[in-house]
């Protein structure tokens, strides 16, 4: 994601999301930051931008981003996508640029990130198709909807994507 190419492509991402001030948002696999530093700013002092990757270097990378800029609202952990170290319902929005299908179970990753959501919690997947493992939307909605969520909105066009879901509100 820092070549400035791929970055150009899902430049959106943050906004198909719907990221608002005040929010609690989740960020799994942030790689070298191409993405956190923004979504702090999005979110604002009051919200909070949990980023958890599971290479330590890539936090570390994170970290040092988030530092240079003085951003306080970033909190980091390294840990896998089965297992967040997030309370159950704890999260209003999760995004992933790139990332679900690098994951070697989407759909147990998925549920994760369900049961880290509030209800009517919204998790934003974007994928490009320069990506080496690019899904199509159809498995990308498969996986979601085996997970347990509902559609919430889409944007783009086959080359990059990104598609809401969010957990049922009780």
């Amino acid at each position: 994601m820092d070549n400035p190419l791929r970055r150009g492509e899902v430049r959106h991402a943050l906004t198909h999301a719907g990221l608002r001030a005040g929010e609690i948002v989740l960020e799994l696999g942030p790689g070298s930051d191409a993405f956190a530093l923004d979504a702090a700013r999005r979110v604002g002092p009051e919200g909070k931008v949990i980023a958890v990757d599971v290479q330590p270097e890539m936090i570390a990378r994170v970290q040092a981003r988030i530092q240079a800029a003085g951003v306080t609202n970033v909190e980091n952990h390294v840990a896998r996508a089965y297992e967040l170290p997030l309370e159950d319902a704890s999260v209003d929005r999760a995004y992933l640029i790139t990332v679900l299908p690098e994951i070697p179970d989407p759909v147990r990753t998925l549920r994760e990130l369900y049961r880290v959501l509030k209800p009517g919690g919204i998790v934003s997947i974007t994928e490009e198709f320069l990506d080496p493992n690019y899904p199509l939307r159809s498995t990308t909605d498969a996986w979601a909807a085996t997970a347990g969520f509902v559609p919430a909105g889409r944007y783009g066009n086959f080359w990059v994507y990104t598609l809401n879901y969010r957990t049922p509100a009780n």
